[in-house]
Parts: C-alpha cells; sequence; structure tokens
C-alpha cells in the first residue's frame, strides 16, 4: 500500500510539472525575442520565431519526443492552431534536445499545419525560461510573453479573451491540454 501512494504521489507530481526538470517557485524571465529567435525547420529552413505569428501574436509550445506530456500538447496542437488562427494568433512547436531525424519520424506527419521548428540542444529553451517540456508561451502583438506554463488550452484562451477584450467564451480551443482532468 505504502508503494501505491508513493507511486500515485510521483505521478501528480510529474503531471504538476512536465518532463525534465523540477517546479519553480516563480518563471524564469525570458531572454529571447520571437525575432532574434531563429531556428531550422523540418526542411532545414531557418526562420525567426516572429515569422509564424499572426496579427494578434503567437504560441510557442517547448516540447520533445520522449515526455508523454508532450505528446498531449502536440497531438492537440493542429486543433488549438485552428482555434487561435481564428483570432488572429499564429502556432510553434519548438522541439528540444533531439536530432532532426528523430523530430521528423514523430511530427513529420501528425502536425498537419502547425510548423515545427527544433533545436538540437536546450539554448532556446533556457532563452525563453521554458525549464520543463511541455511549455506553452502566448505572446502578444509586441512579442510580450503573457502567458507561460503547462498547456493547458483553456487557460491559454482565457488569456488570449483577456488580451483581446472579448468575452472568454469565444476563444474555444476544442483541447483539454496537459490538465490532467
Amino acid at each position: 500500500m505504502r508503494i501505491l501512494r508513493t507511486a500515485a504521489r510521483f505521478a501528480v507530481l510529474v503531471v504538476a510539472v512536465g518532463c525534465g526538470g523540477r517546479p519553480e517557485t516563480k518563471a524564469p524571465a525570458a531572454t529571447a525575442r520571437p525575432d532574434s529567435t531563429v531556428l531550422p525547420d523540418l526542411a532545414g529552413q531557418a526562420r525567426p520565431l516572429s515569422s509564424y505569428s499572426g496579427a494578434n501574436g503567437l504560441l510557442v509550445v517547448f516540447a520533445d519526443t520522449r515526455c508523454p506530456f508532450s505528446a498531449v500538447a502536440s497531438s492537440e496542437m493542429p486543433t488549438v492552431a485552428t482555434g487561435l488562427a481564428e483570432h488572429g494568433v499564429g502556432s510553434v512547436l519548438v522541439n528540444l534536445g533531439e536530432p532532426l531525424d528523430a523530430v521528423t519520424k514523430v511530427y513529420g506527419t501528425v502536425l498537419a499545419g502547425v510548423p515545427v521548428v527544433y533545436d538540437t540542444g536546450h539554448a532556446t529553451g533556457r532563452l525563453w525560461g521554458a525549464k520543463l517540456v511541455p511549455t506553452a508561451l502566448l505572446l502578444d502583438s509586441a512579442g510580450s510573453t503573457v502567458y507561460r506554463g503547462s498547456p493547458v488550452w483553456a487557460d491559454v484562451g482565457a488569456k488570449l479573451a483577456e488580451r483581446l477584450h472579448i468575452p472568454a467564451e469565444s476563444v474555444k480551443l476544442e483541447a483539454q491540454g496537459t490538465s490532467g482532468g
């Protein structure tokens, strides 16, 4: 019974924090800007993250192919991207710490309509303050971070509605994300 309780506590902790890190009490400050972060896409073309932005901002999701929570977030990205595009927000998935062949194998056919870029290291994640994967950042049209956290799409939608001064229920992203509920 004690082993089950320990396993359950561990599972709750992993759900709360994601993969690859530990929880922090204060989010680290991002030192990067979308126009100065240039990463290659799956075709090898390097572009700044700002080139994926819509008129009202950009959703950036940091992920990898090994984390089960990243798998949830990335599988929902096409649906979320469609919902955000209706409000003038672009989307991009940034894979961290893996070579191109691993990234292409997993995301090459799954994320129809969602650009995928990659960093074979973790420098981009550190620059943006993404300590865990998956981490979602919602940037406004000026490139400032207005949401940083787990890809809980209801929270992302609520923050977008707040920034656009529209009713929260008008931003429907039709996906649960990593809320665990």
